[in-house]
């Protein structure tokens, strides 16, 4: 079982969604707590993260510790995800 942490962004990011959304959310991060590597790696700029899809919104992480800890960097609409890196 790993560890979830938020980064001080995505936790900004996930009080600012709404009640049934945020739900969904903390759905995927009990998800990514039992299977880390859940989401799919991104490419290119982005490179070393992943991205696990929420309904219209995607959760960027990363995993560190060999596996053992879930950093989540951003929770952003999937239109905006892919447009900066988040680090």
């Amino acid at each position: 079982m790993a560890r979830v942490v938020l980064a001080r962004r995505a936790r900004q990011e996930l009080l600012a969604l709404n009640w049934p959304l945020i739900d969904a959310v903390q759905d995927a991060l009990g998800l990514l707590e039992r299977d880390p590597p859940a989401g799919h790696r991104l490419r290119g700029p982005l490179h070393g993260l992943r991205l696990l899809r929420v309904g219209t919104y995607g959760i960027v992480y990363h995993l560190a510790d060999g596996d053992q800890t879930v950093r989540i960097v951003a929770i952003r609409h999937r239109s905006v995800v892919y447009r900066s890196d988040p680090r």
